[in-house]
């Protein structure tokens, strides 16, 4: 698979319920009833959490450029979105796709996150393509607290 990059819509570390934006390039020519997979690692893998990037099992998926989208789910036991295309016609080989995921949760830090893997599939479910390189998404902002009270209390 060519190039795939990732973009949040929301740049604030640690946002649930941001869109996710998923543009790739197919190596091979991609059947117009094929899907797309995207393995997700854990939201936070150092602290054992098992928290996920996508944060519920019927997330809306939007097409794009060159993309039509007959449906979509995300497994929590395989940390795996499924992406069901329902193209015109196949799509050939170095065609630019996008999509966008609803429920997505940022990094929980502002480094870059990589971890993910892209594939494709052909109508008959077998593997066409994957990337070779995992993408990667940074957010940069933080949080910011709109209301806050201090009161001393001596004792």
């Amino acid at each position: 698979m060519g190039t795939v990059t990732f973009s949040s819509d929301n740049q604030v570390i640690g946002a649930s319920g941001a869109t996710l934006t998923v543009t790739f390039t197919n190596t091979n020519s991609l059947d117009k009833d094929g899907k797309i997979v995207i393995d997700f690692p854990w939201w936070n893998h150092k602290a054992g959490m098992d928290t996920h990037f996508i944060d519920t099992e019927s997330p809306t998926c939007t097409d794009g450029s060159n993309m039509i989208i007959s449906s979509c789910a995300y497994s929590n036991a395989d940390k795996q979105l499924t992406v069901n295309l329902n193209l015109v016609t196949d799509s050939p080989a170095s065609t630019s796709h996008t999509f966008e995921v609803s429920g997505f949760r940022n990094p929980y830090s502002g480094a870059q996150r990589n971890g993910f893997t892209v594939s494709a599939y052909d109508s008959d479910s077998c593997q066409i393509e994957q990337t070779t390189t995992s993408p990667t998404i940074t957010v940069t902002e933080f949080a910011t607290i709109s209301s806050a009270t201090l009161s001393r209390f001596d004792s």
